[in-house]
């Protein structure tokens, strides 16, 4: 928050990433040799900074309805909802719905609409893992968040099919209509060509009219 007063921004990822101190000649060799490999470690850093930042930003939206700052709590919002896609494959998960459901109120719906929506959009994946169900059972205001979120969120699909039906049914009526149309051109066509023909035959008609 200090940090934000004096500079309009703030680093969501401030936490320091270690750094791998060789001793000796023989520890070196050791690290260059060992299976696990550099780029490994930094995903794994990656990984748990992501996780840490998301946090890190529930925290400073927290802060900032304690103090009512609403830029800071807007910019916290839009660094949370950048990342809220990967939320559920956080390690921190259950850490980040707990401090978040806890630093909030519940008339405070900024970013509790946010992660309930990203859950109700992969619903699959919350009743395949037990730790989100463990999340669930232990918050229950989570759990009815996210219930009215995935009825809203199916409400909207089913609206959408409805639109789309009802647009490929519309089409199709003027498809219809349209074939209609030229069935009825192609009737009066072919009685023109019927009458023209017994015209012909009852030599009313020359044949000599119709040559190019």
């Amino acid at each position: 928050m200090l940090v934000y007063l004096y500079t309009s921004d703030y680093c969501d990822e401030d936490y320091p990433i270690p750094l791998e101190v060789v001793d000796s000649p023989e520890e070196e060799e050791r690290s260059v040799t060992s299976p696990k490999s550099v780029s490994g470690e930094q995903d794994e850093i990656s990984a748990e900074a992501d996780d840490s930042s998301m946090l890190n930003n529930v925290l400073v939206y927290a802060i900032a309805e304690k103090y009512n700052i609403k830029e800071l709590k807007q910019l916290a919002k839009a660094k949370f909802e950048d990342q809220a896609g990967s939320l559920l494959s956080m390690r921190e998960f259950p850490e980040i719905i707990r401090e978040l459901y806890n630093s909030t109120p519940s008339s405070d719906r900024g970013l509790r609409d946010i992660v309930c929506q990203v859950c109700a959009a992969q619903g699959r994946l919350i009743v395949d893992n037990p730790d989100l169900n463990a999340t669930i059972v232990d918050n229950g205001e989570f759990g009815l968040d996210l219930l009215r979120e995935v009825l809203t969120y199916e409400n909207r699909r089913l609206e959408k099919e409805v639109a789309r039906n009802a647009k490929l049914t519309e089409g199709l009526k003027k498809k219809e209509e349209k074939v209609i149309g030229l069935q009825h051109e192609a009737g009066v066509v072919g009685k023109l060509l019927g009458r023209i023909g017994a015209d012909v035959e009852a030599g009313k008609v020359s044949t000599k009219r119709f040559l190019f």
